[in-house]
């Protein structure tokens, strides 16, 4: 059975730039033939805002 690892980077690591380090892990795990996903809750967290819904839902409440 190979081995499955799934980087995870918080939300708000930094908030400037995506966070390098799990990307660099990715790649010598990857290199290494080990099955790896990447998830980065910052870039989640802000496209689930992005949505038409949430960006409708800040602006109502905003209005009030």
């Amino acid at each position: 059975m190979q081995t499955k690892v799934l980087l995870i980077t918080p939300p708000f690591t930094q908030l400037n730039t995506s966070y390098p380090a799990t990307a660099y892990l990715k790649g010598f795990l990857d290199s290494k033939n080990i099955a790896t996903n990447q998830c980065d809750l910052s870039i989640e967290l802000l496209l689930k805002f992005l949505r038409k819904t949430s960006l409708l839902l800040f602006l109502l409440l905003l209005s009030h």
